[in-house]
């Protein structure tokens, strides 16, 4: 395995083209992060609060935990506890009892950890990521390239290829045509789908709720219009 990472790199170090694109990614990535910051009037504070309360609420992660299910349990939630992905797996066979169904997910980087998609195919569960970039590296069969925005490392020609070669939409298409195109597909999974399935940003510990944080909407979808939504968290 290391082996073959080594050669992948080496490779993929020499490829212009990845090279010229991630450039033109990375640059307007850290244009929207300059132009989001400016809504802190002391980032540097902001940072200290949220690194002071992370390191509290891991202090305090057990009565914090067991304080989380009992108001997730008030709300009508239910909570099971796993130790690793085998247990997830377990736990997924217990809650869905049939095959042949569909499940949208949010992102969740949780999940890509314990390879949950992989899981949810071979058991008979077609399952569609709603995030446009996690959508678009699921069409590739591949993973994502990095922890928000997954297909950084495509540009924009590569996917209109993509979704010429998978849909038959014209391969010059531009990146407004692509999101609409994408949205229509999406738009009949979130209807149809019979599973929700999200990850969480935070527990509230004090209310019973999860906390997520996105930019497209899916989220919301995903986690009000199937039956069951379950959270990876």
């Amino acid at each position: 395995l290391y082996k073959a990472f080594k050669n992948t790199t080496r490779l993929q170090s020499q490829n212009k083209k990845l090279h010229s694109t991630l450039n033109k990614s990375l640059a307007n990535y850290q244009s929207k992060y300059n132009a989001g910051i400016k809504q802190f009037d002391d980032l540097d504070a902001f940072r200290e609060k949220i690194k002071y309360t992370r390191a509290k609420s891991i202090i305090n992660i057990e009565k914090l935990l067991l304080q989380f299910e009992t108001n997730f349990k008030k709300n009508g939630g239910e909570v099971f506890w796993a130790d690793n992905a085998h247990d997830v797996e377990a736990l997924f066979q217990h809650i869905i009892t049939q095959n042949d169904i569909s499940a949208i997910k949010s992102k969740s980087m949780a999940t890509e950890e314990i390879e949950l998609n992989d899981f949810l195919s071979k058991s008979g569960i077609k399952v569609t990521e709603t995030d446009l970039g996690e959508y678009i590296v699921q069409l590739r069969n591949e993973k994502p390239s990095h922890i928000t925005a997954p297909a950084l490392h495509l540009s924009k020609d590569e996917i209109a290829l993509l979704f010429h070669e998978k849909f038959e939409m014209n391969p010059d298409a531009n990146a407004e045509e692509i999101t609409s195109f994408a949205r229509q597909i999406l738009r009949k999974e979130f209807i149809s789908a019979e599973i929700g399935i999200s990850g969480a940003n935070f527990l509230i510990a004090d209310s019973g709720s999860i906390a997520l944080t996105e930019n497209e909407g899916n989220a919301s979808l995903v986690t009000s219009w199937p039956k069951t939504h379950i959270v990876i968290a």
